[in-house]
């Protein structure tokens, strides 16, 4: 039986598990690809692992590549941070469009009911003072907005008409 204190880590070279090897033995088989290896091959190729993993690290954030390094992560930190805004303005944009439809909605509702002065009121929210929106947005609104003010106007010109008619 091999004694635990004797056992390294080592890794077979033709395919790459680990093992434990013990340092009494020179050579030993793979118990995972069945392929013979040489102890000192074996626990040198850990090592060479080990080394070549160092050294990568160390070459990342090595004084020269610091700077790149920086760079790269304050580059990513732009992009998350960008979508983070363009997020941010759509569901602006959104609650925008949503603020300008309840306005015209509640505006359309008064005029049915016949109160002009309170769709009048409501008419005049119905302004797109923001940024959110786009240019076309804004026209599209401001058409609507003068046309339901139009239209209110003239149901109140009649209303007034028929009431210094009656008087």
């Amino acid at each position: 039986m091999k004694d635990d204190k004797f056992l390294v880590s080592a890794v077979c070279p033709h395919c790459g598990a680990n093992l434990e090897v013990s340092l009494e033995e020179e050579a030993g088989i793979c118990k995972f690809c069945g392929s013979p290896f040489v102890t000192k091959n074996a626990i040198g190729y850990e090592r060479k692992k080990k080394n070549l993993f160092l050294k990568i690290v160390d070459r990342i954030f090595s004084e020269d590549n610091i700077g790149m390094l920086g760079l790269f992560l304050g580059m990513i930190l732009m992009l998350v941070v960008s979508i983070l805004v363009l997020v941010g303005f759509e569901k602006a944009k959104e609650n925008e469009q949503d603020r300008l439809q309840t306005a015209y909605n509640e505006a359309y509702e008064y005029y049915q009911e016949g109160e002009y002065d309170k769709a009048l009121m409501k008419a005049e929210e119905i302004y797109m003072d923001s940024d959110y929106g786009d240019f076309i947005g804004k026209l599209e609104w401001s058409s609507k907005r003068k046309k339901l003010i139009r239209m209110i106007e003239k149901a109140k010109k009649q209303q007034e008409e028929l009431v210094r008619q009656t008087e």
